[in-house]
Formats: C-alpha cells, sequence, structure tokens
C-alpha cells in the first residue's frame, strides 16, 4: 500500500473519530476542532514531502484532489473553532456554503481516486 493511500485513510479516521461525537459545549467542541486540526496538517505536512517527489500524472492528479479535499477541511474546522470561540451561533449560511464546498473536493476526491485504479 502508497503511503497515499495510508494518509487517505489516516484522514477519514480522524475525520470521523472527531466529526461524529457529540461535543456537548461550544468549549469543547473548540478544542476537539483544534486537536483535529492539528492532526489534518501532520497529514497535509507528510503529504507536501511525497509531492516534491518526482510522480507519474496520475499520481500528481490524485496528490493534488488529496490536498484541496485536506484544506478545505481544515478551512471548515477553522471555521467552526472561530465560531464557537466567540460563543454565539455558528454563521448557518456560511457553514453550508463550506459544507457544499467540501462535498464537492469529496467528490472530485473520489472521481480522480477512481480513475488513479
Amino acid at each position: 500500500m502508497k503511503k497515499t493511500d495510508l494518509l487517505r485513510i489516516e484522514m477519514d479516521l480522524v475525520w470521523e473519530q472527531y466529526m461524529l461525537p457529540d461535543w456537548g459545549s461550544s468549549k469543547d467542541a473548540a478544542s476537539s476542532l483544534k486537536a483535529l486540526v492539528k492532526k489534518l496538517k501532520k497529514i497535509k505536512r507528510e503529504l507536501m514531502i511525497i509531492q516534491v517527489r518526482k510522480l507519474e500524472e496520475v499520481e500528481k492528479k490524485y496528490l493534488k484532489a488529496f490536498m484541496r479535499l485536506l484544506s478545505k477541511r481544515i478551512e471548515l474546522c477553522n471555521f467552526l473553532i472561530s465560531e464557537f470561540n466567540k460563543g454565539e451561533l455558528v454563521d448557518g449560511n456560511k457553514f453550508d456554503v463550506l459544507k457544499d464546498e467540501m462535498k464537492e473536493k469529496e467528490n472530485e476526491f473520489l472521481a480522480t481516486m477512481q480513475r488513479r485504479w
């Protein structure tokens, strides 16, 4: 199994681990999301190291789609952290836009992943 595949699995597992549970208070949610962002950034750093290597064109497209999805997930988490730290209700419109953009990146990533195999 390739390193990129292991990182993808790790990203999905970490995402599900932090996004599925009930966070309780907004302070708990903010601290959980900060931990999630830290783990996602670690995966992103590892992907950047892989990206430097000379890869086949299919691998480059896969890696770029992976990075875009990861960046969008980090952006969504940072938005939620900011909203929770304000102590106000989450801006539903902005959240929906970011969530839709993330779903779009997920679909692009899945399409790239299918072409890769």
